[in-house]
């Protein structure tokens, strides 16, 4: 097959024509994959503030305090698989530390002046709010490609939310 000069231009137009797409696609994919990043960041964020709260929350949700931080953390293990930051995760281990060490502190300093809070349901009511929200920005991620860690991060989520407002439910009854 021989090619004359106006062939070729036309072919070398077609490519030069088709080039511009292919990148704009690879910039938009770029772009979603940053976003679905961002939201899981922020997803994190909300998880740990919730993970925090629950520790400081008052000892009073039968049980159902202590479960909704174990879904909480398996939740943000989740997370941190699906946005693959070894980094990240080490930095969180070391927050989670902290935050382990500050609610003993703080509960052994309520035991030990048997206080309860003024409003014992303030922390378990916002750690409820951070989790809900951290759901909604995990549920925003568009697409896969998280190796389903983001669908079972949703179903420890879901399942955090279950138990604390089961757990609030039952103490403002007098049942816990």
């Amino acid at each position: 097959m021989k090619l004359t000069t106006a062939g070729t231009l036309v072919i070398g137009m077609a490519i030069l024509a088709g080039t511009p797409q292919v990148v704009v696609m690879a910039d938009s994919t770029t772009e979603k994959k940053t976003e679905s990043d961002r939201r899981l960041r922020d997803a994190v964020e909300k998880l740990q503030h919730a993970r925090f709260d629950l520790g400081m929350a008052d000892r009073k949700f039968g049980g159902e305090r202590a479960d909704a931080l174990q879904q909480t953390q398996f939740a943000l293990e989740q997370l941190f698989a699906a946005i693959d930051d070894q980094k990240w995760q080490g930095q969180d281990r070391e927050l989670w530390e902290k935050q382990r060490r500050e609610t003993e502190q703080a509960a052994q300093k309520r035991d030990k002046d048997h206080k309860v809070g003024d409003q014992p349901y303030v922390r378990a009511e916002s750690a409820l709010t951070n989790l809900r929200e951290a759901r909604r920005l995990v549920d925003k991620v568009d697409g896969g490609g998280f190796g389903g860690h983001k669908s079972k991060a949703l179903v420890h989520i879901d399942e955090a939310i279950k138990s604390m407002q089961k757990g609030i439910d039952k103490a403002k009854q007098g049942k816990a």
